[in-house]
């Protein structure tokens, strides 16, 4: 029934409209604490639904999450381990929004200069293959 909703049933609005002020408030405490929260792969926007997703699919999708961890994740311990998850998530979160700007940088340049060079082997390998098949 809650994804019916959400996937556009007749009360989407309604429910979208009790949480956008939830939603801009978050945000808003987000920026003010930590200003780099105003766009990138940290933005506010992000981490909020990120978080919903991770607190509420626990919840919606209880029988799946149930058949692939084992065990009822709405019982008290369920319930209590996913609570210690999230607050570790936030713990990391935060984390890095606290780590210095250069640590910030250095992760990003990294993660883009392995997949550069990622990228820059592949063509290499294939670049080889052709040469290699055409020598043949």
């Amino acid at each position: 029934m809650v994804q019916r909703e959400v996937s556009g049933g007749r009360h989407v609005e309604h429910i979208t409209a009790q949480m956008v002020p939830l939603f801009e408030g978050g945000a808003a405490l987000l920026h003010a604490a930590y200003p780099e929260t105003r766009a990138g792969a940290l933005s506010a926007a992000q981490l909020l639904v990120s978080f919903y997703g991770m607190a509420v699919s626990w919840v919606t999708y209880a029988p799946i999450v149930h058949g692939l961890i084992g065990e009822d994740p709405l019982s008290p311990h369920g319930l209590a381990t996913r609570k210690a998850h999230l607050a570790r998530m936030v713990d990391l979160v935060i984390g890095a929004l606290e780590a210095p700007a250069a640590t910030l940088a250095a992760t990003t340049t990294t993660a883009t200069t392995k997949a550069t060079a990622k990228d820059a082997t592949s063509t290499r390998a294939t670049g080889a293959a052709t040469t290699s098949r055409r020598r043949s």
